[in-house]
């Protein structure tokens, strides 16, 4: 496993000089601190240009039997803390993942069938900058603690899966906010619904165009821009998922749970990677480029994390999580999650200040360790 950093010595020099101290604060091995301070050069660098990629796919059908089937692949660094999904020890009626550097999460859904997912905007700092002026009134208690730039996306879906208001309200809410949310975040894709027994409805929001939708019944795909953008992963994904329903739901036998859920998930963990000539740009390099053009992706910090599986019906709710880490030394693991968030944001704060030009380089073959299924039935109130 290899990357390269280029840009400018002086951070690439301070940057090492703010691990080590940490390293010898805490005590902490280098083999831990390691990814740790990789995972703070790409948030620096990522905090301007957001690389963070993820996949949603998904049939939408609120007057048909199984209103909902959505496969959603989150690709994060994997030094980035995160607990796997189960309910939530301050909000048990909450069953998503969590993110234990800003305490949200990007996808999750609740007994009375509150559902939210997020995917992040991939888009160039000058656009950025559009949407974030120098004069914007962003005081810093509206900002988001751990990079010290902009409040955490993930409150979003935290936001509407422990509150009551209906989605229309809620993301009203967010519009209506006098932090004004173009600016007050960075460019975010929200989708959130409210699947009863008795009606089923579903929204989509994003921070780059004015006002929300409603969506109608359909099969989408959502990544790093737009709904539907046709990014060849969002075409394909959309094909073979829409492929994989038909054929499970129209043969002579109905399926399972869990054979819907395996073949769902075949789905995900495609890492066929776009034709160099179908490729976006979105300002990264070729190499980062093709990289991150999987539907399942492989780099040597940085690569899917985590694949959910959501299958909504009538009366139940079906959720099943598949967590992934590199199988080597340098990508650490989960253990000890307060010694390593608390290594994060201390890093983080100490070099949030600085401005690196920095570029990644990618090429890796390194074997993933998959964690078995996680499965949860859910009964609608």
């Amino acid at each position: 496993m290899r990357a390269s950093f280029t840009g400018r010595d002086h951070f690439s020099d301070r940057l090492n000089q703010v691990v080590i101290g940490r390293i010898d604060h805490h005590n902490t091995s280098l083999v831990q601190a390691k990814p740790l301070l990789h995972t703070v050069v790409h948030h620096c660098l990522y905090g301007r240009c957001h690389v963070a990629m993820c996949l949603i796919l998904f049939s939408y059908q609120p007057s048909a039997s199984m209103p909902l089937i959505l496969g959603a692949n989150r690709d994060e660094f994997y030094a980035r803390p995160t607990l796997a999904a189960n309910y939530w020890e301050d909000c048990p009626g909450v069953l998503a993942g969590r993110d234990q550097v800003a305490g949200g999460t990007w996808i999750g859904i609740t007994p009375s069938g509150r559902f939210a997912a997020l995917t992040n905007i991939r888009e160039s700092a000058s656009n950025q900058l559009k949407y974030r002026s120098s004069n914007a009134n962003i005081h810093n208690e509206e900002l988001e603690s751990s990079t010290g730039l902009l409040r955490s996306r993930g409150e979003l879906t935290r936001a509407f899966l422990t509150g009551n208001q209906s989605c229309a309200h809620y993301l009203s809410s967010i519009i209506d906010d006098p932090r004004d949310y173009q600016k007050s975040y960075a460019g975010f894709n929200l989708l959130i619904g409210e699947f009863t027994r008795a009606d089923q409805s579903l929204f989509y929001l994003n921070n780059r165009e004015e006002g929300f939708q409603k969506l109608s019944a359909g099969i989408y795909g959502l990544s790093n821009h737009r709904l539907d953008t046709p990014w060849p992963k969002i075409v394909s994904g959309k094909q073979a998922f829409k492929k994989t329903i038909k054929s499970l739901y129209q043969s002579p036998r109905v399926p399972n749970d869990s054979s819907t859920h395996r073949a769902l998930r075949d789905v995900l963990e495609n890492p066929t990677l776009a034709a160099d000539d179908a490729l976006p740009a979105t300002g990264l390099s070729y190499e980062s480029e093709k990289a991150l053009s999987a539907s399942f992706i492989k780099m040597p910090l940085y690569g899917t994390r985590t694949s959910t599986v959501i299958t909504i019906s009538r009366q139940t709710i079906e959720f099943s999580e598949k967590n992934y880490l590199p199988d080597n030394d340098e990508a650490g693991n989960n253990n000890n999650i307060p010694a390593r968030k608390r290594l994060f944001e201390e890093t983080m704060d100490e070099v949030r200040a600085d401005d690196p030009s920095l570029a990644l380089s990618v090429a890796s073959e390194d074997k993933l360790i998959a964690s078995d299924c996680s499965n949860f039935t859910l009964t609608l109130c």
